[in-house]
C-alpha cells in the first residue's frame, strides 16, 4: 500500500515541478486509493499558471514498508484559447446493437455543448445527438448511441461518417471527422 500518511521524515508522496528540489509539492491529499485494491489508486493534482513549453515532473512515492518508487513525465504546455479535440473515437467499432462516443480535449472543469451528427454515404444527416457535458478531466464520459436515426428507426448496415462538435461557453468551438461501421446483429 501507498504511504499518505507521511510518517516519517521525507515520506511524503512529493512532486518536484522542473528540478525545483528545493520547492516539493506534497501530494498525500491528492492520492485516492482504488476502490477494494490497496495496490492501486491515482493522484490527481491541478497544476496550473505554467509557462508554455516544455515541463518535467518527478513524483516520488513510499510504500507503508518504507520502500520508495520514483518517475518522471515530461509534458508540454500549450497556451490556446481555443477548444482542441484529440483521440476522437467511438466504440464498439463496427457496432451491432449501439456504440459510445468519447473525446480528449483541453476544457477541463467547463461545461461544453457537444453535437454528433451522423451522415450517411451520400451525405443526409440521419441522426443528431446533442448533449451539454461538464468536464471533471480530459476526457468525456462515454456518449451512448442506440444506431437509431432521427425516427427511431435502426440505421441500416453501412459505413456512417459523423462530425463531432464541442461549443464552450465563449461560443469557440472544435470539430472532428470520422467514420463508423454498422454490422449485422
Amino acid at each position: 500500500g501507498i504511504n499518505t500518511v507521511g510518517n516519517g521524515i521525507g515520506h511524503d508522496i512529493t512532486g518536484v515541478l522542473d528540478n525545483n528540489i528545493s520547492n516539493p509539492i506534497i501530494l498525500n491529499d491528492y492520492f485516492e486509493t482504488e476502490i477494494d485494491d490497496f495496490t492501486r489508486g491515482k493522484l490527481t493534482y491541478p497544476l496550473s499558471n505554467l509557462d508554455e513549453g516544455w515541463h518535467s515532473l518527478k513524483v516520488k512515492v513510499w510504500d507503508v514498508l518504507n520502500n520508495s518508487s520514483e518517475k518522471t513525465i515530461e509534458f508540454k504546455v500549450i497556451v490556446n484559447e481555443d477548444p482542441v479535440m484529440a483521440n476522437v473515437y467511438n466504440y464498439p467499432n463496427p457496432a451491432t446493437r449501439v456504440t459510445w462516443f468519447r473525446i480528449e480535449h483541453n476544457r477541463p472543469g467547463e461545461e461544453l455543448q457537444m453535437i454528433i451528427s451522423i451522415f450517411d454515404m451520400v451525405g443526409r444527416n440521419v441522426a443528431v445527438i446533442r448533449q451539454s457535458v461538464y468536464t471533471t478531466g480530459f476526457s468525456t464520459d462515454p456518449l451512448e448511441w442506440d444506431l437509431k436515426d432521427e425516427n427511431g428507426n435502426r440505421l441500416r448496415e453501412g459505413v456512417y461518417p459523423y462530425r463531432i462538435r464541442i461549443t464552450d461557453i465563449k461560443g469557440k468551438f472544435a470539430e472532428s471527422y470520422r467514420k463508423l461501421v454498422i454490422s449485422g446483429y
